[in-house]
């Protein structure tokens, strides 16, 4: 569990598979919007105007994001814009050692 969110083997999968390249923020906001069950069935096309707008569903994922970076979930760069990863060593291994 990370804060108040609990990362399910779906969205792990979910993540680790889509995160795999490194994906800009807004991308990234969309895979783990998905993968916590919002937008379904919509492409990223169909809702990329929430994460072009300063809104709570856009902050909040954006949020998390960056709580998955702090726990070592996820790797993050700023060099070519706010960009994430799934973090290579994978989780279990960066958690278990503190």
């Amino acid at each position: 569990m990370i804060g108040a969110i609990r990362l399910t083997s779906d969205t792990v999968l979910t993540l680790s598979v889509t995160l795999v390249d490194w994906e800009d923020v807004d991308y990234a906001g969309y895979v783990l919007a998905q993968a916590l069950g919002l937008f379904p069935d919509e492409t990223f096309g169909e809702v990329k105007w929430v994460f072009d707008m300063d809104n709570p569903l856009s902050r909040i994922l954006d949020q998390i994001l960056t709580l998955l970076v702090e726990a070592r979930v996820l790797d993050r760069r700023d060099d070519e814009g706010k960009q994430f990863r799934w973090r290579v060593v994978g989780p279990g291994y960066e958690l278990a050692r503190g």
